[in-house]
């Protein structure tokens, strides 16, 4: 099998090597001090790390905010707007789940008047671009928002962006798996979300087997188990299912060596 979800060693040009990063994030003592490694690497290649988020797709847990680099006015309207639903980009990045430029935010779909002043002082920023990068993590998400002021805002880049902040957001939930914790899925075990997973990447039951150390015969029990508590008539729409109720996601692969 190839790479997941576009994780590969692609790097961000002109920043350096990521690996360095890593290795320091995988020895930091907090998740802010993680993120200002990540601020450090990205400002070598003329890009700015505004904020990163932890937050739960159903709404049913508080977000974790570890780092803010915005303007006061911009920190005072987040923390507001967290009490009312959540502010733009994060409601953006849990509607979209995949890259936007935060600065082309549809304001008709912010109404009210913090959500409408939110984007006003956001579009204030001295920048030229923000993409925003969303990871899913099972049922919650990993959103980095970033500033591009003068550096050249191309597909190549993006691309190059998202590549490199998976690997960051892999390192950050390898050193504090506990970040995860409040947004672990609720229907299926562990086990049964991994082997899903792995049947979504079109593994069969002896693959899987190979990984799990485990029988067929106890993969195919596993996976049927995993179909009836989704009320999913075959594999196909269990993997539909888990994908849209966010039991399932590609950080769960991790641990494991792919072939």
């Amino acid at each position: 099998m190839g790479q997941i979800a576009g994780i590969t060693e692609i790097e961000v040009s002109g920043l350096g090597d990521l690996s360095k990063t890593i290795r320091l994030i995988s020895k930091s003592e907090d998740l802010h001090s993680a993120c200002l490694l990540v601020e450090d690497y990205f400002s070598r290649g003329e890009i700015d790390l505004l904020t990163v988020s932890f937050c739960d797709l159903m709404g049913e847990h508080p977000s974790i905010r570890p780092f803010m680099q915005y303007p006061d006015t911009l920190v005072q309207l987040s923390l507001q707007l967290r009490d009312r639903g959540g502010c733009p980009v994060i409601n953006e990045a849990k509607w979209l789940r995949h890259p936007f430029d935060a600065l082309q935010i549809d304001k008709s779909r912010y109404p009210d008047f913090l959500g409408q002043r939110f984007l006003a002082e956001f579009g204030k920023l001295e920048h030229r671009h923000i993409p925003v990068i969303p990871v899913m993590l099972g049922r919650g998400l990993a959103v980095f928002s970033t500033g591009f002021r003068e550096r050249e805002y191309t597909d190549e880049a993006l691309v190059s962006l998202v590549s490199t902040i998976c690997q960051i957001t892999v390192a950050i939930i390898g050193r504090f798996p506990e970040v995860t914790k409040l947004f672990e899925p609720e229907l299926l075990s562990t086990i049964e979300a991994e082997m899903l997973l792995f049947n979504s990447y079109g593994c069969n039951a002896s693959e899987i087997g190979s990984q799990f150390d485990l029988s067929e015969f106890t993969v195919n029990i596993i996976l049927d188990s995993a179909a009836t508590k989704l009320d999913a008539r075959n594999r196909s729409q269990a993997i539909t299912r888990a994908i849209a109720l966010g039991e399932i996601s590609n950080m769960q692969l991790g641990k494991y060596a792919l072939i």
